[in-house]
């Protein structure tokens, strides 16, 4: 699937390396947590290449269409039965922190989203991530995404961490 300047297509073999190297950036994962190992960014790249191929949607791989660079991942997922939004379909990113500032994520997720309602029938989306990552939340409002008041604190965040506290945004279908 093509937008402008980027391809959201299936994962590669060749994206496993530079998609650990995004997963231990500390700048990267700031809003999470804890920094993901090689061997999980591995399970999910496995993951989501199942997913694709059996659903024709997941978290696709990012490429720049003007270099070939893979750039970070976009689309959806099912939050796991533990999470206040399970049951729902979530739409997320993650860049590697050279391609921030540029758009990408933004033009990503509008196309995903897009997709997500023309192509694949979800009536509703929701986006969700601690309240202090405002950078995602900008990227939420701009793709016409707006905030649901109920939030949540993250279960498995420590009650200590300022990413415990989460904010969600929801699209519906019908609203646009």
């Amino acid at each position: 699937m093509r937008t402008e300047r980027l391809l959201l297509r299936q994962w590669k073999e060749a994206d496993r390396e530079p998609f650990a190297a995004l997963n231990c950036d500390a700048d990267v994962m700031r809003y999470f947590p804890r920094l993901i190992t090689p061997e999980q960014s591995n399970g999910f790249i496995d993951a989501q290449t199942d997913h694709i191929a059996t659903h024709g949607w997941g978290a696709w791989a990012v490429e720049r269409i003007d270099s070939a660079e893979f750039i970070g991942f976009v689309g959806f997922s099912h939050p796991a039965s533990w999470h206040p939004c399970a049951g729902e379909i979530d739409i997320g990113w993650r860049l590697d922190k050279r391609h921030w500032g540029q758009g990408y994520a933004t033009e990503a997720a509008s196309f995903a989203l897009k997709t997500g309602f023309n192509s694949l029938g979800f009536k509703e989306l929701v986006s969700f991530t601690s309240e202090c990552n405002l950078p995602s939340i900008a990227v939420m409002i701009k793709i016409g995404m707006r905030e649901d008041l109920q939030g949540f604190e993250h279960p498995r965040i420590d009650v200590s961490s300022q990413l415990r506290r989460h904010v969600i945004y929801r699209l519906a279908r019908a609203a646009l």
